[in-house]
């Protein structure tokens, strides 16, 4: 009978189901608000695909630009009729079709880029931006960003973590806007 008279005396408002209903939609913030931060990432991680994709067709344009500049035209006294020529005029126009879709698919790369490294910019906390530059931007490793920012890499992460919950705040008031990113 005393232990009944502790709890009751402790807090006599307890009520276990409404306590239950609370935790429970608590949890179910917490699994939303989980799913909505490794969309974030997911989104962040965008730009090393980018930047990769970049690289690779600059790589591919150029290649492109080395063999058309390679095709060299041959004069002679002697009429040709189809043949080679055509082929080599059909190759040329074909890489500058190439060329240009890889030169705007290119553009389009170095955009998306610019616009996480923007969407970055927006946070207010320095350390904040630092973190997810080094590791967004320049890819580097949890160690290698605490060494470089003179941190323990447990701070690392925390700082990582708050900016992930500051770049949804503004996401969130982007959307409200009509302007979300992802």
């Amino acid at each position: 009978m005393q232990n009944e008279d502790y709890i009751n005396d402790y807090d006599p408002d307890y009520d276990p189901i409404e306590s239950a209903k609370i935790a429970e939609e608590e949890r179910k913030k917490s699994i939303k608000i989980k799913g909505k931060i490794k969309e974030l990432k997911h989104y962040l991680r965008g730009a090393w695909y980018y930047q990769k994709k970049k690289d690779f067709l600059s790589e591919k344009i150029l290649m492109l630009r080395s063999k058309a500049e390679k095709i060299t035209t041959t004069f002679s006294d002697v009429p040709t009729f189809g043949g080679f020529e055509d082929h080599r005029q059909a190759v040329i126009a074909e890489m500058v079709d190439t060329q240009k879709k890889y030169e705007n698919i290119r553009k389009e790369c170095a955009n998306r880029l610019q616009e996480i490294e923007f969407f970055i910019g927006l946070l207010d906390d320095y350390q904040e931006k630092l973190v997810l530059q080094y590791r967004y931007i320049y890819y580097e490793n949890w160690q290698d960003i605490a060494i470089a920012l003179n941190y323990h890499e447990r701070a690392i992460f925390k700082v990582h973590g708050r900016a992930l919950l500051h770049l949804l705040e503004i996401h969130q008031k982007m959307i409200e806007n009509g302007k979300g990113l992802f």
